[in-house]
């Protein structure tokens, strides 16, 4: 995308909300601040108090090239390299998948299964760039949590969030139980937020979603190719008494209730928007 002339910051913010809304982008307004904000440094208020400002070469170019990335559909948290969960601001790239709000009340979910338990041990299987774990250990600092996932490269993001919040996770690469034998029978709680779309969900969704890794996405035809082997296989490692929390697709509710029947206890909650999306088992 380029421009015939030099902008200044209120021409800019103008031609980026124009751009995104052609687009189809209903955020517009709001992502044209973000854009400017980070290749400026300023604060969106900022950028209104100095709304004549006219923009350095350098930063212009390089609104136009976030500008066009966005056009394109590409996420706006790809774009600017980092997004927010739970109070963390989390290094996020390609090769994670962009942590949803609604996970959010995962985390809460656990923090309020573990009042009451001193020095619990979590794994949070599948952690992408660390979201969940990292969530739970800022919130409870006396836990030992370990954090797992299918992918080297998500683990490095992971790894790097962790060191920029001076947060100890231990972390495995590790195929759902495949090389975590020895951490399981330890456990106190066990937590994901697994793939769990519809084979047939892919192209159907946001544009956004062909940005994001297809192995944190999709899990098969019926969207429970991760929760199957997770709800069944878990009963064979876990000690008895040890809680898992699950975060799924609310049309696959029932059939993952199906799977957890032989647990001790089975519990389901649902989401801010009142869609099931929460499954609460004991061992």
């Amino acid at each position: 995308m380029l421009a015939a002339q030099p902008l200044n910051i209120s021409e800019a913010l103008t031609l980026g909300e124009r751009a995104l809304r052609m687009v189809g982008i209903d955020s517009a307004k709001a992502e044209s601040l973000w854009l400017l904000s980070e290749v400026t440094g300023l604060s969106r208020n900022e950028l209104f108090l100095a709304s004549k400002r006219s923009l350095e070469l350098k930063e212009q170019k390089l609104f136009l090239s976030h500008l066009e990335r966005r056009r394109n559909r590409e996420p706006l948290q790809y774009i600017l390299g980092h997004s927010y969960f739970y109070g963390l601001r989390l290094k996020v790239t390609s090769d994670v998948l962009i942590p949803r709000p609604e996970t959010e009340s995962l985390v809460e979910l656990a923090l309020n299964l573990l009042k009451g338990l001193k020095q619990p041990i979590i794994l949070d299987l599948g952690t992408g760039s660390g979201a969940i774990a990292l969530s739970l250990k800022h919130e409870r600092p006396d836990a030992e949590v370990i954090a797992s996932d299918i992918s080297a490269k998500a683990l490095e993001v992971a790894q790097r969030n962790a060191s920029e919040l001076n947060l100890k996770i231990d972390f495995y690469q590790a195929d759902l139980f495949k090389g975590l034998e020895e951490i399981l029978p330890e456990l106190d709680l066990l937590i994901s937020n697994p793939p769990y779309l519809l084979a047939t969900d892919e192209g159907q969704l946001a544009p956004e979603l062909s940005a994001e890794p297809a192995l944190a996405l999709y899990a098969g035809e019926d969207g429970l190719d991760v929760i199957r082997p997770l709800i069944l296989e878990a009963k064979n490692h876990l000690k008895k008494g040890v809680q898992l929390l699950i975060e799924l697709d609310p049309r696959a509710m029932p059939q993952s209730l199906a799977l957890a029947k032989d647990y001790a206890e089975v519990k389901n909650y649902k989401d801010l928007l009142g869609r099931e999306r929460f499954l609460w088992l004991e061992r």
